[in-house]
């Protein structure tokens, strides 16, 4: 079969039978419909890549909107001298830093406070002390809070294609980095389809195929029991999501435990 391309989605052979092809005798034919349709993709690829490459590091002002915020009376200031890091994690209102900025506590929570000046819906900015381990793979005590309000236990509601799910940072896995695959898989879940989540965690990947394919049912498991309770209070809020436009998408979806 031909994937990639919505406009060429198409079997090449019947189900029970690969010797028999559908376009026996056209294949030149359809290979320069392949070729042509490949072609245009890549051309607007291109034009994409050549536009984002003329675009300048910082954009200061787009139809006044600023990149750089403006100072206000709540937020205390930052100093000119520190510079936020360029990649980190955003997980709801919460920015995570996989190590640890170098410098003094003061000289981190400058750090932290620069990263949630860029964006104001940021309330709490950790750094990862020390790298991933455990059956569960969960943080733990190992994300400290730099800057922002100290929470205890870590927990926040994350979104993702228009589907929330709770996350608590400090006793579970989560990646935000996985969204576009979880998006593909929703892609290849079939209308009537039974779909089993192994090592579900707190639930976004089930929630995602719940609440935006026709499965028939979503069975999804988790042995940590705090991702577990995050993924059954993902369940509650799939009810009254209004986005979710599947019929009965929390109904389909059993979370089990252990």
């Amino acid at each position: 079969a031909i994937w990639g391309d919505e406009g060429l989605d198409m079997p090449l052979t019947p189900p029970d039978d690969s010797t028999i092809g559908f376009f026996a005798g056209r294949e030149a034919w359809l290979a320069e419909l392949v070729n042509e349709r490949h072609k245009r993709n890549w051309a607007k690829i291109e034009r994409f890549v050549t536009e984002v490459r003329k675009m300048p590091n910082v954009v200061d002002n787009v139809n006044g909107w600023s990149q750089i915020p403006t100072p206000s009376n709540d937020m205390p200031p930052v100093p000119a001298t520190t510079a936020a890091p360029k990649r980190f994690d955003v997980v709801g209102d919460v920015a995570i830093l996989n190590n640890m900025p170098s410098g003094d506590a003061k000289e981190r929570e400058a750090v932290g406070k620069a990263i949630m000046a860029r964006n104001k819906a940021l309330k709490v900015c950790v750094a990862r002390a020390s790298a991933l381990s455990g059956t569960e793979r969960a943080p733990g005590e190992s994300l400290i809070t730099i800057a922002g309000a100290k929470r205890s236990p870590l927990i926040t509601t994350h979104q993702e294609y228009g589907i929330k799910c709770v996350v608590d940072l400090e006793n579970s896995f989560f990646s935000p980095r996985m969204g576009p695959e979880r998006l593909r898989i929703c892609q290849q879940v079939a209308r009537g389809e039974k779909i089993l989540v192994l090592f579900c965690g707190v639930g976004m990947d089930c929630l995602q195929i719940a609440g935006r394919t026709e499965a028939e049912s979503v069975i999804a498991v988790e042995l940590n029991p705090l991702a577990a309770e995050c993924a059954r209070r993902g369940q509650r809020m799939l009810e009254r999501n209004k986005a979710v436009k599947t019929l009965g998408a929390a109904e389909r979806l059993q979370i089990i435990e252990g």
